[in-house]
């Protein structure tokens, strides 16, 4: 589950920026700052989620 949520972070964070982290491009519309740490509270248990 932790992943499958984290994968998505990502995901959001790609399409947002328009490269991958760390990738320089003429495209690129912004910048990626690192990750702050959350807890999401789901019926299987507490996960901690890398936020980007």
């Amino acid at each position: 589950m932790q992943a499958a949520v984290q994968d998505t972070l990502e995901a959001e964070m790609v399409e947002a920026l328009g490269t991958e982290k760390g990738e320089r491009t003429e495209a690129r519309v912004g910048y990626h700052f690192g990750y702050y740490t959350r807890s999401l509270i789901t019926r299987v248990g507490k996960i901690d989620l890398n936020v980007p």
